[in-house]
């Protein structure tokens, strides 16, 4: 039976993070009800697209899912458990949160409605550096939540971000230290990134902050890399790393360009060789669920590119490259090209400037 996976996106935080240009609206009890509402009646709706399916991973991202009531969260779970086919021996069911929204209470209900994989956004383990993103987290809570939830039996991954205003060297190495202490089972690393829109791109221009030079990037990102590896995380695509088995299987649909439908204000979906997705207006949402913004189908150029994210990268036999590039990128040491295409860490770093130089982008 074909597979496919199912992503929700809870669009309610309560604060703005100085660097998110994620689709977002703030937190009131009415939003959600009128969101819950339209997120029922479209995964409804929509079953009947994937009656030849089985959903093997559900990922209900955010925003900030940790904020949603039991009552709501159960009601949406119930609604896919009811409509869509699902092995419940062998299926991941993730969800992201803030660890100040996470007690003994919240993570026991998680376990109660079937949710095996928690998703955390640490961002970083330094107090000077969560004030400095905006966070509204402390050190010690969110040491004592993961060490819930892998007391707890979850599947857990982390989230950081290399590149923090003011990061150096010995605070990334801090970072990793106590990460080898806790071992989650999965990691994201994630550069920072400037959006438009958001306060880190205005203090970035007026220069009010310091941001780390592109060499001190590299080399943490490097150090990041190598620090995991050697304690046996699997760097398995340009920002995630994983213990053996733990790979994110609804990520790996993403990269892999297998099938899944994105319910929620914002969210796409990829199904039948297609890409589609919603307004980023939860007001245009609520009153229409099914309507769809934009649909556009999917390349050899795009395919390339994801592919390229993973450690596996791509098979010769599908990619079209010039071969005089690739040779000279070997020999540099930015990837490997044997019977597949592969980029290495050093390749990864400078991804974007290699899709320029391969004629990619």
């Amino acid at each position: 039976m074909n597979r496919v996976g199912i992503y929700i996106h809870i669009p309610f935080c309560t604060t703005r993070c100085r660097y998110c240009d994620f689709y977002k609206v703030g937190y009131t009890y009415a939003r959600e009800k009128d969101f819950v509402q339209a997120v029922e009646k479209e995964l409804v709706c929509r079953s009947c697209e994937v009656q030849e399916y089985i959903v093997d991973s559900i990922y209900i991202g955010g925003g900030t899912p940790s904020l949603l009531s039991f009552e709501s969260l159960d009601r949406i779970l119930n609604v896919v458990n009811r409509c869509y086919s699902i092995n419940l021996d062998d299926i991941e069911i993730s969800i992201e949160t803030n660890p100040v929204d996470l007690n003994r209470e919240r993570i026991n209900f998680y376990k109660f409605l079937g949710i095996n994989r928690v998703s955390v956004g640490v961002q970083s383990f330094s107090e000077c550096e969560l004030k400095v993103l905006g966070r509204r987290e402390n050190v010690a809570n969110i040491m004592r939540v993961l060490e819930m939830l892998l007391d707890s039996e979850f599947t857990v991954n982390a989230d950081f971000i290399i590149g923090i205003p003011g990061q150096k060297k010995n605070s990334i190495f801090s970072t990793l230290e106590v990460v080898k202490k806790l071992s989650p089972d999965h990691l994201s690393f994630y550069m920072l990134e400037i959006h438009k829109n958001t306060e880190f791109e205005l203090l970035y221009r007026d220069k009010k902050l310091f941001f780390p030079t592109d060499e001190e990037l590299a080399e943490n990102y490097l150090l990041v890399s190598e620090f995991l590896e050697s304690i046996g995380y699997e760097h398995y695509e340009i920002s995630n790393f994983s213990k053996n088995g733990k790979r994110c299987r609804h990520n790996l649909k993403y990269w892999h360009f297998l099938p899944w439908l994105g319910f929620g204000p914002s969210a796409f979906s990829y199904f039948k060789e297609k890409y589609f997705y919603h307004p980023r207006s939860l007001s245009e949402y609520s009153q229409n669920p099914l309507a769809v913004k934009k649909s556009f189908p999917i390349g050899k150029k795009e395919r390339t590119i994801m592919k390229l994210r993973t450690k596996e990268g791509i098979p010769v036999s599908e990619v079209a490259l010039p071969w005089e590039k690739v040779s000279l990128l070997e020999e540099s040491g930015y990837l490997t090209a044997n019977d597949r295409i592969a980029l290495t860490p050093a390749g990864w770093l400078l991804f974007n400037e290699l899709l320029v130089y391969l004629d990619l982008i």
